[in-house]
């Protein structure tokens, strides 16, 4: 009996041990100005993203999760129509970048709230990932999880990033196509994409931070009902084993 606990346990120590093998990446990001300057309305930016320079091969892995992550974010001008666009950019189109840099920043012409930059000039090869408005002035942390989804433009209440702008408007909004993840991860398939920042006005802030959680391509993770469904039939094997030796 000794004998078949033992295998058993060797049995379940192999599935975790190759579980572990096949665990989900986290990679993370940041541009190289970490704060992009300050996300100044007079500009927009780009942030180049080379996925292998972290260490993640998107020929292999699958990306299942991305986060952005905005650190003591706050709008500066007391304007609760001021708003930022994020979109996503083809790697092709980026201008070139040196290797100790990622960012580039280009003079918008300041032309008024809501203007696009990056849909207005990178035509096909740019989409809108989400935007929001009516940020408080007091600095928070935002984090930002992108998501499939079969709303459009839906415009979501982000409560906590309301202040004293509380009588003004109806509150901070988050404006969010859908399909965010499988659009970021169509725009990485080539392991280069960028993100792109223009903001109404001037958005300050602390840092930005993009996360992606991927899983292996190939090998599937076993879930954690798997495993215990696995250990379940090696018990039951285990106890019919033992039944059959009382018998005999």
């Amino acid at each position: 009996m000794k004998k078949i606990w033992l295998l058993v346990l060797a049995g379940m120590m192999v599935l975790m041990l190759n579980s572990g093998a096949f665990a989900a990446g986290v990679y993370t990001y940041r541009p190289t100005d970490y704060d992009l300057d300050g996300l100044n309305h007079d500009y927009a930016y780009t942030w180049r993203i080379d996925l292998s320079s972290k260490g993640l091969n998107i020929s292999s892995e699958n990306i299942d999760k991305a986060t952005l992550y905005f650190y003591s974010i706050r709008e500066n001008s007391g304007d609760v129509n001021d708003i930022l666009h994020v979109n996503l950019l083809s790697g092709d189109v980026l201008p070139y970048l040196g290797p100790n840099d990622n960012v580039a920043e280009f003079y918008d012409k300041n032309t008024g709230y809501y203007d696009n930059y990056f849909n207005s000039n990178y035509g096909s090869n740019t989409e809108e990932l989400f935007a929001f408005t009516g940020m408080s002035g007091t600095a928070r942390n935002i984090t930002l999880t992108l998501i499939n989804s079969s709303y459009n433009d839906e415009i979501k209440d982000i409560s906590p990033w309301l202040d004293e702008y509380r009588d003004q408007t109806d509150g901070a909004k988050l404006i969010m196509p859908p399909d965010g993840l499988n659009n970021l991860i169509r725009y990485a398939q080539n392991g280069i994409f960028g993100l792109g920042f223009d903001p109404d006005c001037h958005f300050v802030n602390c840092g930005i931070k993009l996360e992606l959680v991927t899983s292996d391509r190939i090998n599937a993770v076993p879930e954690p009902a798997t495993l215990m469904l696995f250990g379940a039939g090696l018990l039951g094997l285990a106890s019919r084993m033992r039944k059959k030796t009382n018998i005999a």
